[in-house]
């Protein structure tokens, strides 16, 4: 599992964590503070996180997101395959709610 950590004068301004499996990378969470959003900073992190594994020899990156972070994904290769249902017991900023 590695972490990836964008910042700017010790802010905190956005966050990937992968795993890898030979030349498979699954990216499961991908966050940037509201503050942050739409500047750029998940775009430029995400893009050399792909590059970081890139150079190690990965060839396939998988995710799933929520449809906020469709235009990012799209933006930087990705293409949905498949469209999943969300459970949720609580709200979520995301995913339809609060």
């Amino acid at each position: 599992m590695d972490y990836f950590i964008a910042r700017s004068e010790g802010a905190i301004w956005s966050f990937v964590q992968t795993t890898r499996m030979g030349s498979y990378v699954g990216i499961w969470s991908m966050a940037t503070p509201p503050e942050y959003q739409r500047q750029g900073a998940g775009r430029a992190l995400l893009q050399a996180v792909l590059a970081y594994h890139q150079e190690r020899g990965a060839d396939f990156f998988y995710l799933m997101a929520s449809s906020a972070g469709r235009a990012l994904y799209q933006g930087v290769g990705f293409q949905e395959t498949t469209r999943l249902t969300c459970w949720l017991r609580n709200t979520s900023a995301q995913v339809g709610g609060g």
